[in-house]
């Protein structure tokens, strides 16, 4: 049934005054997007009758289609492949619209684990990209993926063993050195060997907000600090930015530092948490030899 707003008018004693609502607008997105998604739909309906928001939908039926939907896939065969500078092997990565990129892991059931995981690291104030859960492939054949931001930078992978050579990597960045060429098996072998370079004015600004960043992660993993909330990044890595600032990206996990001792003291749990706590140790002297550069 059509629902209707009631509004009195008057005194008790007056009959109903019965308003026809026109559903609300598209916000400036969706707009750009040329679509309304599902929820979207769903809301107005819940608000205004299926009736009233058909007709609304009937000069452009184009909108109740949302690309990436399960019932409107993105097609990556027709995407170009995007290439990464990461251990993150397990994901293929294709370019999507003008700044986005689409991820289709090997292992389709990461990617509520990974969404949910950005979402919970974002919600405690640590940078990480956006991404939201699509679906790829035909009508009847598709697969679970992540779009997010293209983001350019160096990628870092703090669990790298050698904290020195990461160390190194991020100094040349920050001094605006190409550094493609040392995150090769070659390239680090000749990190392992040089001395970490002075920062120069440029890097010692980019520096600035690159420890803070990584502050914010110690901080959000301290008790001391944040209580038992706060978030874990299970597999820590991201991208330093061109200005020096850190984002989060394909982390395996985050926990709240409650869920985070719970795993240190269960057998299934213990290899992976005490595994990412010596990669918050090796973030600690990562910070640690910066500040002395």
């Amino acid at each position: 049934m059509h629902k209707q707003n009631v509004k009195h008018t008057g005194s008790s004693n007056k009959p109903l005054k019965i308003t026809q609502p026109t559903p609300a607008p598209l916000n400036a997105d969706h707009i750009k997007a040329e679509h309304y998604t599902r929820e979207d739909i769903l809301q107005l309906q819940s608000l205004y009758g299926n009736h009233a928001v058909q007709r609304f939908l009937k000069a452009a039926p184009h909108i109740q289609r949302v690309k990436g939907d399960e019932d409107d896939p993105i097609d990556v065969t027709q995407l170009k492949p995007f290439h990464v500078n990461s251990s993150g092997g397990s994901k293929k990565f294709y370019h999507y619209e003008e700044d986005k990129l689409i991820a289709v892991p090997g292992d389709p059931g990461t990617v509520d684990k990974e969404v949910a995981a950005l979402t919970k690291i974002a919600s405690v104030g640590i940078k990480a990209v956006d991404a939201v859960k699509v679906y790829v492939g035909v009508v009847g054949k598709v697969t679970p993926a992540i779009k997010m931001s293209r983001l350019d930078g160096l990628f870092v992978d703090f669990k790298t063993e050698n904290d020195k050579i990461v160390t190194k990597l991020i100094a040349r960045f920050l001094n605006g050195e190409k550094v493609d060429v040392f995150q090769t098996e070659m390239g680090l072998g000749r990190l392992l060997r040089e001395d970490a370079p002075k920062l120069k004015e440029d890097g010692q600004i980019k520096k600035t907000q690159l420890l803070k960043d990584l502050q914010k992660i110690l901080d959000s993993a301290a008790p001391a600090k944040v209580g038992q909330d706060g978030a874990i990044v299970y597999d820590l890595q991201g991208i330093i930015g061109p200005d020096g600032s850190f984002v989060v990206i394909d982390p395996l996990a985050a926990e709240t530092i409650k869920e985070f001792i719970a795993a240190m003291q269960s057998p299934t749990g213990k290899a992976a948490a005490i595994k990412a706590q010596q990669t918050y140790t090796a973030v600690d002297s990562i910070i640690k030899q910066l500040k002395a550069l």
